[in-house]
């Protein structure tokens, strides 16, 4: 059936539509991009206007001089970047536009009220119901892979933002490839791609210890310490109190010369340390993988993932042997296995908890032991060498009268080693039985007093 209007009716609608089209605008106010209530969390480098903030985890510049180790593509999207504000609105709407020259996968925007998560939304514009008129915060965590520019709220009408709660917090750097990028976790089934870059490891584990996110990596990315460039606190104004770095698989798996791994490796590190004096430093090597050899750039030059381990093992061993006391070993594989997996090496949404969950629990055991939290030191006790670079250990107890238990414990907490000693200033522990490497913990007990203390083993120690 086909319906005819006159010209009379056919104005009396438009002029309705526009009437309620502006009424709908008259109940709404629209807050600039750049309102200086609104924070923009983990981001090293915004560009604000009142229409829209272009949101960069790196430099402009930077992809002019990284394109052989970076897809810009990946590289201009956000995990991890969190946009804060609060308002008394009931009604808030969050507008975006998608950036130009990166990635779109479908994904999914985190929503957090007043710090509860609330769930996800796949499109934008979000529109957000707080269901009061009580001041309420909102957290919004952006994609993992989909580069957006934000372009402002939409209020009701009568509201505005107010001013967010000072943010304290220790910053921390995740630096890596597509598995610190989040690559895994909440894939949607229909088309096999991440969506959620709060459900990443580094998102967790800066969750779980109170941290500040600057996610720095980027998927398909290999090793390069202009990443290091990137950090400048001269440029950023973010100094790192912490910065996790698992890298290597992507060199590893094309097939890359150690021996050029080694160097870049150790340039690398040696740049972050000069752009971050006191922040710690944790070195993870790469996690378990089902992956048995290189697949790319010709024939295999190496075999296992363990020539990357070692050879990462060693170039940070080397570094802390010479005196940094502010870096670590984390070894991966020993925190990951096959159930955690998504595919050869990525970490599925389970696999990432437990693998943050674990990260969490090493680096409290760490901070504890190299003094960052107290716990039982007794100045007259002393153990050493540490690092330890061979198979004894040499124990000086000053002032201790009575008999005591020396145990070296691994950081989940497990006995590794156990001896009883004699009541005498100094003595020697032989640990030949032992093949350790990494982070350890030295433990002395006795009926009035307790110390521990961190010990890093270096390699297979060779009899002193």
């Amino acid at each position: 059936m086909k319906y005819q209007y006159s010209k009379s009716t056919v104005w009396k609608m438009i002029i309705l539509l526009i009437f309620s089209v502006s009424s709908l605008n008259a109940q709404t106010i629209r807050v600039p991009a750049n309102d200086p209530n609104i924070a923009f969390r983990g981001l090293m480098y915004a560009d604000k206007s009142a229409d829209s903030v272009v949101l960069n985890r790196f430099h402009p510049t930077f992809w002019k001089i990284a394109t052989a180790n970076y897809d810009s593509v990946k590289g201009k999207t956000q995990p991890g970047i969190v946009i804060s504000f609060k308002t008394s609105s009931p009604l808030v709407v969050v507008n975006f536009k998608k950036r130009i020259n990166t990635n779109a996968n479908p994904s999914s925007w985190g929503i957090y009220k007043n710090g509860v998560s609330q769930g996800y939304k796949t499109s934008f514009p979000l529109n957000l119901t707080s269901g009061t008129t009580a001041p309420t915060t909102w957290d919004i965590v952006l994609p993992y892979l989909y580069g957006v520019h934000f372009t402002g709220l939409d209020l009701q009408s009568g509201y505005t933002t107010l001013p967010l709660e000072p943010e304290i917090k220790k910053h921390y750097i995740a630096i890596g490839n597509s598995i610190t990028h989040g690559n895994g976790q909440m894939v949607t089934p229909s088309n096999g791609y991440a969506t959620a870059s709060d459900s990443s490891y580094a998102f967790i584990l800066a969750k779980n210890m109170s941290w500040r996110l600057y996610n720095m990596a980027v998927a398909g990315s290999s090793i390069t310490p202009l990443i290091a460039d990137q950090t400048n606190p001269a440029i950023t104004n973010v100094s790192a109190d912490v910065i996790t770095i698992l890298w290597g698989y992507n060199d590893w798996n094309g097939n890359k010369s150690m021996v050029t791994l080694s160097s870049t490796y150790q340039t690398l590190l040696t740049k972050l340390r000069g752009y971050h004096p006191n922040a710690q430093i944790y070195c993870i090597m790469p996690i378990f993988t089902t992956t048995l050899k290189p697949t790319y750039g010709g024939t295999p030059l190496y075999g296992a993932i363990d020539t990357l381990r070692n050879t990462q093992r060693r170039v940070v061993n080397k570094l802390i042997a010479a005196g940094d006391k502010k870096m670590f070993v984390i070894e991966g594989s020993n925190l990951t296995n096959a159930t955690d997996l998504y595919d050869v090496v990525h970490l599925n949404t389970k696999g990432a908890v437990s693998f943050a969950q674990n990260l969490t629990t090493i680096i409290q055991q760490i901070e504890v032991s190299s003094g960052l939290k107290e716990l039982n030191s007794n100045s007259n006790i002393k153990i050493y060498p540490n690092p330890v670079t061979g198979k004894t250990l040499h124990i000086n107890l000053l002032k201790v009268n009575e008999p005591s238990i020396f145990s070296i414990v691994d950081l989940t907490g497990k006995i590794v080693f156990t001896q009883k000693l004699l009541i005498t200033e100094n003595q020697t522990i032989n640990l030949k039985s032992l093949n350790l490497k990494g982070i350890y913990i030295a433990k002395i007990s006795a009926n009035s007093f307790k110390h521990s203390q961190l010990l890093t083993f270096i390699e297979n120690q060779a009899s002193n």
